[in-house]
């Protein structure tokens, strides 16, 4: 019984020292006990990572970090903390702000889309501030 609520305990994310304190033991006998029951079960183990492509391919994309925070339950610094993982463990460079403009931009000319839709889609504080960018990137790139 206690070797299936450490699993459990686990599958959730509780990390092993933790498990241990709740049912009683140590930190190793936990893991040991986890995996014990998960092979022979035929359960998952180890538990799946977090995929940090999809949250870096969203950011990319011109989602603002809060919507994505809210997509995935979790903080908004949690969501540049994945964006960031992603970028070093695929050497791949820091999508920057200058993103937002061309995108907030693109959806103005291509949707006709209202300032203050377009600000909450890309993550402006308000339509003033889209509105501006919009401006300023048109008058940059001549389109």
């Amino acid at each position: 019984m206690k070797s299936h609520e450490a699993y459990e305990m686990y599958m959730q994310g509780f990390p092993h020292k933790d498990i241990g304190n709740y049912l009683g033991f140590d930190a190793p006998y936990s893991r040991k006990l986890v995996r014990r029951h998960a092979l022979r079960n035929n359960l998952p183990y180890p538990r799946k990572q977090v995929d940090h492509s999809k949250t870096y391919d969203l950011y990319y994309n011109g989602m603002s970090t809060r919507d994505i925070a809210r997509l995935y339950n979790i903080g908004e610094r949690a969501v540049l903390v994945r964006i960031k993982k992603f970028c070093v463990e695929n050497r791949v460079e820091m999508p920057t702000e200058t993103e937002r403009p061309r995108v907030a931009y693109e959806l103005r000319v291509k949707h006709n889309y209202s300032f203050a839709k377009i600000a909450r889609m890309v993550g402006y504080a308000n339509k003033s501030n889209c509105f501006r960018a919009i401006k300023k990137y048109k008058e940059e790139n001549q389109c």
